[in-house]
């Protein structure tokens, strides 16, 4: 994503600490973004398959299913990427005070939790077929 190869390329530089906070705390505080990530994180084909207050998608259509459940990833990584940035600059973002941080600890923490227990209790679900993911883009 654009973003994040921005963001890493400035937080290589010492020199740029200060920007790669201003762009951290713009980043964190944009309730579009925020939005959007909320918004990719729910999609769903609405199937008899899909399991309900899942993010996971598990609409029986396996290329769908596969893509979508990629680009969530996806997004989780960039969720864990501006955490590690966050992380880095603590002392000087005030990220308890963020749209992100309330997005996080409202929605994103419960929502994959939920996920994961609920998609390991469907009777629908082969857990062992379940689980035989791509580690090698995962790993990335």
């Amino acid at each position: 994503m654009l973003i994040h190869d921005i963001l890493k390329s400035l937080s290589e530089a010492d020199q740029k600490s200060r920007i790669v906070t201003q762009y951290v705390e713009v980043i964190i505080n944009d309730e579009l973004l925020i939005n959007r990530f909320s918004n990719i994180l729910t999609i769903q084909l609405p199937t008899n398959q899909q399991i309900e207050q899942c993010l996971f998608s598990t609409s029986g259509v396996s290329e769908i299913d596969e893509l979508l459940n990629v680009v969530k990833m996806l997004v989780l990584k960039e969720f864990n990427y501006f955490l590690g940035l966050i992380n880095k600059s603590k002392s000087q973002v005030k990220f308890f005070q963020t749209r992100f941080y309330s997005f996080i600890q409202d929605n994103c923490i419960n929502g994959v939790l939920n996920s994961v227990f609920v998609f390991c209790k469907s009777d629908m679900i082969n857990i062992e077929t379940a689980l035989k993911v791509r580690f090698s883009f995962y790993s990335n």
